[in-house]
């Protein structure tokens, strides 16, 4: 078995009322201000090319690292998704992928397989685990590139967030963390060598 582990190429967080941003962190969830709504999505990139085509994925789980503190009660869920727009940019907004160009609806394109992860506070760093799914169809059908979002409770009226470090944050043991173990199969060929002595006539 072999464990590997990455940092996104790309993160950034989008939100519904206001401008997005790429910088040290990352935002989910519902931060209520003035009395207003404000949700929050991220969305992290990973280029897994090292994992080959044939592995199968036995388990993958991703981290993101504490930064604000907020107790949660009760716990709250926060749950990973597969970007289906694999073209957004550092400019992603709410309201488009790139800056300019619409998602096919607000808040990011996005579908299953999805993780889950139920948290009681956000004292604790974010885990997502159950991540297999999302690892096998990128390495096989998506080049190795793994475009995610990760979505938290957004009920109207309720503030419950969770605020993280992003791969630009200056200590790199802090950055958003893949973890995917993973083995690859020997092939049974089916056959096994013989070696034919010579026949020796007098």
């Amino acid at each position: 078995m072999t464990t590997a582990t990455f940092n996104p190429t790309l993160d950034a967080y989008i939100n519904a009322a206001a401008a997005s941003s790429t910088d040290t962190i990352l935002r989910i969830g519902n931060i209520r201000l003035g009395g207003n709504d404000n949700f929050y999505r991220s969305l992290l990139r990973f280029s897994l090319g090292s994992i080959p085509t044939s592995a199968l994925i036995i388990s993958a789980s991703l981290t993101i690292y504490n930064e604000t503190t907020t107790v949660f009660t009760p716990p709250k869920t926060f749950t990973a998704y597969r970007l289906t727009q694999a073209n957004w940019t550092a400019g992603v907004t709410w309201s488009a992928y790139d800056g300019s160009t619409g998602w096919g609806a607000s808040g990011g394109d996005y579908s299953t397989p999805s993780a889950a992860s139920s948290m009681a506070a956000s004292t604790d760093n974010l885990v997502l685990s159950g991540l297999e799914q999302l690892i096998s169809d990128a390495v096989a059908n998506r080049s190795g590139v793994l475009d995610m979002i990760v979505v938290g409770p957004e009920v109207a009226g309720t503030g419950a967030y969770f605020t993280g470090y992003s791969v630009d944050y200056g200590t790199a043991a802090l950055r958003p963390l893949l973890t995917v173990q993973y083995g690859v199969s020997t092939p049974d060929l089916g056959w096994t060598s013989q070696v034919k002595r010579p026949e020796w006539t007098a």
